[in-house]
């Protein structure tokens, strides 16, 4: 295990955000995702659009982790102050 494996551990690299506003008619998803490709590269792979759609996806690639994760966090923040939120899934009955 090298040092990229072992911060991968210690921070998330996955986060699903949502806006809703029935008064907009805005219903909207934001996934993100830090992983590595088949070919060793670390990218920042993004999927939005409408809740209920397959959406459109968009990958970014970085030289590191790292730098994966602080793009990972800067475009957290902008959604967040776009009124996205965490995704909270319902525990299946």
């Amino acid at each position: 295990m090298d040092q990229h494996d072992i911060q991968m551990d210690l921070f998330p690299n996955r986060l699903q955000l949502e806006s809703r506003e029935a008064a907009r008619n805005r219903f909207r998803f934001y996934e993100m995702v830090v992983e590595r490709d088949l070919f060793g590269t670390w990218c920042l792979v993004r999927r939005w659009g409408r809740i209920g759609t397959r959406g459109r996806a968009r990958t970014d690639l970085h030289r590191s982790p790292e730098e994966a994760l602080d793009s990972l966090a800067d475009l957290a923040g902008r959604k967040r102050r776009r009124g996205y939120a965490v995704r909270h899934d319902k525990p299946q009955a």
